[in-house]
């Protein structure tokens, strides 16, 4: 299945650009559940984390024809139920811009790396979407990699917007500046576990300055459909959609997110963020949000205050509770909700890329460091 559109009578599931299967469902989530009240997620879904931003299904469905569709199975039933919560018609918050951006400093980038830029490449030129890659000139320099400066005129010759974050000031503030001669400072004396911080803060001042939709090059794009524009799922609060927490095939095991109902892949996505594991790989968002704003400057106090174990998905996590705690009528549970990303089950979260940079021991100085 790829995606699920509402319609005024029932649910459509896409497969292919096709309709698959188009049915009414009555009774709210509730009386399903009792039926299969053995299926987990169904369970998750209506009495855990994400009870409060699902309606009931007549109410979602809105209509008055009668008729049951006819589900052969219970993971059926829960799949409708999961696609129609990611329908765009449940994000009802501010648009999301229409620009992809990735960072990338240091040495050169893999073949799997840029296979993954280019297929977002062919997206965003057939979709007439905005493509942004970061990169750090001065990082570069300490690196001294030729390889990654050929790999960066080839993508800027393919079309993609090479911004070196030095040069916009729109990015490269005065207390930014100071960060950043820090993190370099850290670089230069061969302490490569830093780059990453240079990523991070650079991702979190464009979002904040621009919006648009932050990936880390290991995520592909798999059955992503463009022609559709993101949103926020909330009016009343800007929480950005973001990533599950785990970042290989190894993560997702020990996790066990993956084993999850059986190995359904969907349902171990969704448990993810029912563990409240998210991520900073991904991070979808209108510009200038309070959300972004709150996590660019603790991110910059961390690093300061020499807090590695504050940044990364760390300080996501830490941030989207002191927003929570700062907002009227907002629960934990319900802000790990509104930052499930609406292309959950189509993106490629794990790629050839992500297995050979996440969770492997360090060979040498001279290992590639992946952001």
């Amino acid at each position: 299945m790829q995606g699920a559109s509402l319609r005024n009578n029932g649910i459509a599931i896409r497969v292919g650009g096709k309709v698959k299967m188009y049915g009414k469902i009555h009774g709210n989530l509730e009386e399903l559940c009792n039926e299969v009240k053995d299926y987990r997620m169904i369970r998750v879904l209506s009495e855990g984390r994400f009870a409060s931003l699902i309606p009931p299904l007549d109410e979602m469905l809105a209509q008055k024809e009668n008729g049951y569709k006819h589900y052969h199975s219970k993971e059926e039933l829960t799949k409708d139920i999961l696609y129609s919560f990611l329908s765009p018609d449940n994000y009802t918050g501010a648009a999301i811009p229409n620009r992809i951006i990735h960072f990338w400093a240091g040495e050169s980038m893999s073949h799997s790396a840029i296979s993954n830029i280019l297929a977002w490449r062919h997206l965003t030129c057939k979709n007439n979407w905005e493509h942004v890659l970061l990169t750090d000139s001065e990082a570069n320099k300490i690196y001294n990699d030729t390889d990654l400066e050929r790999q960066l005129q080839y993508l800027s010759f393919s079309g993609l917007d090479v911004v070196d974050v030095l040069g916009d000031p729109a990015l490269f503030s005065d207390e930014i500046s100071g960060i950043h001669c820090q993190l370099l400072q850290y670089l230069s004396e061969s302490d490569k576990a830093y780059l990453p911080y240079i990523s991070d803060l650079f991702r979190y001042a464009k979002l904040l300055q621009s919006g648009g939709v932050y990936m880390d090059v290991d995520i592909a794009p798999g059955l992503v459909d463009l022609s559709e524009r993101l949103s926020h799922r909330s009016a009343d609060y800007d929480i950005p959609q973001l990533g599950p927490g785990f970042r290989t095939q190894l993560n997702a095991r020990v996790g066990n997110y993956f084993n999850t109902l059986h190995g359904d892949k969907e349902a171990g996505l969704v448990e993810a963020f029912n563990r409240l594991q998210l991520g900073n790989h991904f991070i979808a968002t209108k510009a200038g949000s309070r959300f972004m704003e709150n996590l660019l400057k603790i991110t910059m106090e961390n690093i300061a205050a020499g807090e590695s174990r504050m940044l990364g998905p760390s300080g996501m996590l830490y941030n989207l509770v002191m927003y929570v705690e700062s907002s009227e009528n907002l629960t934990v549970d319900k802000a790990a909700a509104s930052a499930i990303p609406h292309w959950l089950f189509e993106l490629d979260w794990v790629t050839e890329e992500s297995d050979s940079i996440i969770d492997l021991p360090k060979k040498s100085d001279n290992q590639v460091q992946k952001v």
